[in-house]
């Protein structure tokens, strides 16, 4: 009976981390999506204050405070750069994803192994007596 048990609770373990395997996988192609892509997943908001230079402007005027003067060329050009310095900060968001979500997948795929060989080591030793 013993035996019965420890092979019910190795398979439920293996079917947890199939689960856990499973959206490890999700998280991660989404961060490879936003490496690839970061453009498709930066906020809305970010994306919409850097499409126009009037969003822009909007966006770093301050209630309480003065906008510098700043001309068309230049306020394009400063929009541009931030949008880059989002983008980047999106990219290096996504690395660390990508990272926390292999750790995940990897300790996940672990534990379903050491539990597969457990369920199958415990169905052999009762199969034989």
């Amino acid at each position: 009976m013993k035996k019965v048990a420890l092979e019910i609770y190795a398979l439920a373990v293996c079917f947890g981390a199939v689960c856990c395997v499973a959206i490890y996988l999700g998280i991660c192609v989404w961060h490879v999506t936003g490496l690839k892509y970061p453009e498709l997943t930066v906020s809305s908001y970010e994306y919409e204050v850097h499409q126009t230079d009037d969003a822009f402007l909007a966006h770093i005027r301050r209630p309480d405070s003065v906008a510098p003067a700043l001309t068309p060329a230049e306020l394009t050009a400063k929009r541009l750069e931030s949008y880059a310095n989002v983008l980047r900060g999106e990219r290096h968001e996504h690395v660390q994803g990508f990272v926390q979500g292999t750790i995940g997948f990897m300790i996940a795929l672990g534990v379903f192994a050491i539990h597969w060989v457990l369920a199958r080591r415990v169905r052999a030793s009762t199969a034989v007596a």
